[in-house]
């Protein structure tokens, strides 16, 4: 092996048989106190691409791991499987002066899982950032595998004044090794300055325009763990917790219908033309039904509408009855007791959400590439589908708030992604959005500039139902016909948070198919929310 080794690289290599090897342990890094394995006084790194899973996609056995490193007790939480490390690892550092440095699922960054992570590892481990890598797609060479959208953050022991509030043991098994730690006796013990009790200057962001491009870096006094600049907070540890109800005096934002029908109560175009022809007299219980995919990309689509419908009507449509059947036999086949107690009322959807007035609708996902999330004005007979979020007889001003560059800002930094995709939360985006600190006199001023600009609907003939007035700057290219809503006459600039570019259209008649995941309202039922309903206008 040794002359082999020798004639294919032109040097003498004599390395046969091995004298020296690192110790390598094979187990389950969650299971011990890696002190076991490596001295944390010997450690100087400790760094590498921990397993990203879900919340939902986690075992039992992964969960209870979650739930016990990260001392979650009986409140639950939404974990990533890849926040175990880091919790494991801030304890670890603890006893030494090692710095830390994962590849990391970008979840623990945004959204709900940023008050359930951060707190622990700021407080409990006393952790800065030291450094990290803004979102950005990782490829992987194997075969068939698609981009991942990762982060890459940096840990280091907080110096100074400040020290972790506890650090709670972890038990102990001698089989089972410590993920990633690299060991380098040589080096001598440093803080996150690079000496013992120096204190690191400033924190670098490695920031990605495109996410398959290249970074540009940034330095910063502080870093939030949202992954942004905090050197101007007061508290740059501080986080958004998810609220169940507005905490910022705004009218509800509630989730549209859910039916949860196994798709027999819903109709595309052709669908829907080929059942009147069977049951005409079926006509006056299908209204539109409008979902993320409907609004933002055009396409029609229809639902039945049976609440209140006497059985003595329903026994004269007997094709409409058959639907009726088949959602009561798809909800008791269910394997999900709340959504087999739903096949009592056949009749009723899941969550029932039927505006009687205009509404404000926003979509739950949306592309990062827009400037502005799309917000539109619709209208009874409507009926928007779980995958929109709507506000009932909302105002102007809410309009303007909610199309604003300050709007969007939060949503940007404090919203939860899907992939990259803007994924709108009640509980964490809306109800916790600051206004701005004005009272309500001179809030109340955006409605009345807007007003014509916005071209607010009015209660419209059945025929041109449900056409929605939309903000919202797109990268992509308009809606098919799209046109401008209101006079062509106005003040030469929008009002403070409206965009002159708002537009009215109607949506194209061609038949439309959702690609991929499950169709509104589909999922297993939970205990359904009661519905607020209609919310007081905004001053």
């Amino acid at each position: 092996m040794n002359t082999r080794l020798s004639l294919e690289f032109g040097q003498t290599y004599v390395r046969i048989p091995l004298r020296t090897a690192p110790r390598i342990v094979h187990g389950d890094a969650l299971e011990l106190d890696w002190a076991t394995v490596l001295p944390p006084e010997d450690c100087d790194y400790v760094f590498g691409n921990p397993p990203f899973v879900g919340a939902k996609y986690q075992t039992p056995a992964q969960r209870a791991q979650v739930h016990r490193v990260a001392a979650l007790g009986k409140s639950g939480g939404t974990l990533d499987y890849v926040a175990a490390w880091f919790v494991t690892a801030g304890r670890y550092v603890q006893r030494g002066a090692a710095r830390i440095g994962f590849v990391s699922t970008n979840s623990v960054t945004q959204g709900e899982q940023v008050s359930q992570l951060w707190p622990i590892l700021f407080d409990r481990c006393g952790l800065e950032i030291d450094f990290a890598h803004r979102t950005f797609a990782w490829g992987s060479d194997a075969r068939g595998k698609a981009h991942v959208h990762v982060v890459i953050l940096g840990l280091a022991k907080r110096t100074g004044s400040h020290s972790p509030k506890f650090v709670e043991p972890v038990e102990t098994n001698p089989e089972v090794t410590p993920a990633f730690a690299h060991h380098r006796k040589a080096a001598p013990a440093q803080g996150p300055g690079g000496g013992k009790t120096g204190r690191r200057a400033a924190r670098r962001l490695f920031s990605y325009d495109d996410l398959k491009g290249e970074p540009h870096e940034s330095r910063h006094a502080a870093l939030s763990p949202y992954l942004f600049d905090a050197g101007g907070l007061a508290d740059p540890h501080v986080v958004v917790r998810e609220t169940a109800r507005p905490i910022n005096g705004l009218p509800k934002l509630v989730i549209g219908s859910k039916p949860i029908d196994g798709g027999h109560y819903i109709f595309d175009a052709g669908e829907r033309a080929a059942f009147l022809r069977e049951e005409p007299g079926a006509e006056p219980f299908l209204r539109p039904f409008v979902g993320s995919r409907e609004f933002l990309h055009g396409g029609r689509r229809w639902i039945l509408h049976l609440a209140g419908v006497s059985p003595d009507v329903l026994r004269s449509v007997p094709k409409v009855r058959e639907r009726v059947a088949a959602v009561r036999a798809c909800r008791q086949a269910s394997k999900s007791r709340p959504t087999r107690a739903l096949a009592e009322t056949p009749t009723l959807y899941h969550v029932n959400v039927l505006p009687d007035a205009p509404f404000l609708i926003v979509p739950e996902v949306s592309s990062e590439r827009r400037e502005y999330i799309p917000i539109a004005w619709m209208e009874p007979p409507v009926i928007p589908s779980s995958l929109v979020r709507i506000v009932e007889n909302a105002s102007t001003p809410l309009f303007g708030l909610l199309t604003s560059a300050m709007h969007m800002a939060w949503l940007r930094h404090i919203g939860g992604r899907l992939e990259s995709r803007y994924r709108y939360s009640i509980g964490l985006v809306y109800n916790t959005f600051p206004p701005p600190p004005v009272d309500a006199a001179r809030l109340a001023k955006l409605g009345a500039p807007g007003a014509s600009r916005l071209g607010r609907p009015r209660r419209a003939p059945e025929r041109h139902a449900g056409r929605p007035v939309r903000s919202g700057r797109d990268a992509a290219r308009p809606a098919q016909g799209a046109r401008r809503a209101g006079p062509r006459r106005g003040p030469s600039l929008p009002p403070a948070g409206l965009h002159d570019r708002t537009r009215a259209r109607r949506a194209p008649s061609e038949p439309l198919r959702k690609a991929g995941g499950p169709a509104d309202g589909q999922e297993e039922a939970e205990a359904p929310p009661p519905h607020p309903g209609p919310s007081p206008p905004l001053p």
